[in-house]
């Protein structure tokens, strides 16, 4: 990598971690030079899509796509800034499912969120035969494209995203979303001076934002101790990682203990 090659934000939209909220910010940024990519099938199958995209849309400083391929490869000419947040698991499965059932999509999540109550929801998400939509969704999405990927263990797969983690320094928490957006601000402002992270919230699916303990009392209640004991089970790897994740990022931060 060159000190020449032209820097390039890339948002991975981690589904309902505020994703509508960061490409808000780039578009204003970067109006045309922002492309929110939806080829989602290109991007997550070929190692090469990426590249093409660069290539085909010359001068472009932000991409976001669902379906980022992690670790990023590398594309000659290009420095990437990786940019992705993380959500508790827990406070994040009540804003799927609200999001799913006021959404105008005929996807099998949304269909089912308008034809189920809340727990009913859950339940049928944690079959296996059912997308990873709200199963250890962060940690499966942050190993996608680790080699041999298939042959590791649960705990390797963890660790992968820890370090991953560890590597990036535009990780952020929705819980922490601003002084997420201070400490990218601090990074970012050498490549893209004046950048400006101000926002506006987008894509919310409930009232105001409460804390995490709050958040997690009200699921817990609304789906019952042993359905509830099912969810931690099936996101047992998720709630370490983001454990993991907000050690890592207070220290980074600097930050103090109960601000969310």
């Amino acid at each position: 990598m060159s000190s020449e090659d032209s820097p390039v934000i890339v948002h991975a939209h981690l589904f309902k971690n505020a994703g509508s909220t960061i490409d808000w910010i780039l578009k204003k940024n970067f109006k045309w030079a922002f492309l929110d990519d939806r080829n989602d099938d290109r991007m997550r199958m070929e190692p090469g899509y990426m590249g093409e995209v660069l290539r085909e849309n010359k001068g472009l400083k932000a991409i976001s796509s669902h379906s980022i391929r992690l670790p990023l490869a590398d594309v000659p000419g290009y420095r990437f800034h990786l940019l992705f947040f993380l959500r508790h698991p827990v406070a994040r499965v009540r804003s799927v499912y609200d999001f799913e059932r006021k959404q105008n999509a005929k996807t099998p999540g949304a269909v089912k969120a308008k034809e189920l109550s809340f727990s009913e929801y859950v339940r049928w998400r944690l079959r296996d035969d059912v997308p990873k939509t709200i199963r250890n969704f962060h940690t499966s999405y942050l190993t996608a494209c680790v080699p041999g990927r298939l042959g590791l263990s649960s705990n390797e797969l963890l660790k992968s995203a820890i370090n991953l983690i560890e590597c990036t320094p535009l990780v952020g928490l929705v819980e922490y979303f601003d002084a997420s957006m201070a400490y990218f601000k601090c990074e970012l402002e050498n490549d893209f001076p004046g950048i400006d992270l101000s926002y506006e919230i987008q894509n919310s699916s409930r009232g105001a934002p409460v804390c995490v303990a709050d958040s997690v009392k009200r699921v817990r209640d609304d789906l019952g101790e042993s359905l509830y004991a099912q969810f931690l089970e099936k996101n047992e790897a998720d709630l370490l990682l983001y454990n993991a994740a907000e050690e890592i990022l207070k220290a980074r931060w600097k930050l103090g203990v109960g601000q969310a």
